[in-house]
């Protein structure tokens, strides 16, 4: 999604509205009452989608991990030399590493 302005977080109306405009999304089809009754009719599942978002982010950099490890371990299998380098910070990205294979 990247970022929008603070004030476009005030209601979740005005965020729907903001990213319709940012997908550029203009023929938009839902109206604030109609986006409003979204909201309210899944209100109720707001603590599931905390508890799915916070357990992703416990995992991520996990599972990250082992992906970046099955594809080492494939390389060396097939006799190729593999090392793996960080090319930024990693706050900006988990996957701030490059994987280099070459032959031996």
């Amino acid at each position: 999604m990247g970022t929008l302005p603070k004030e476009e977080f005030s209601t979740f109306t005005s965020y729907a509205i903001s990213c319709f405009n940012k997908f550029g999304i203009q023929d938009q089809k839902l109206t604030e009452s109609e986006i409003n009754g979204y909201e309210q009719k899944y209100t109720h599942k707001q603590d599931q989608l905390i508890f799915c978002w916070t357990f992703r982010a416990l995992l991520s950099q996990v599972i990250e991990s082992l992906i970046l490890l099955d594809r080492c371990l494939f390389l060396i299998e097939h006799n190729l030399k593999v090392k793996l380098f960080p090319i930024f910070d990693p706050y900006e990205s988990p996957r701030n590493m490059v994987l280099v294979a070459s032959k031996n």
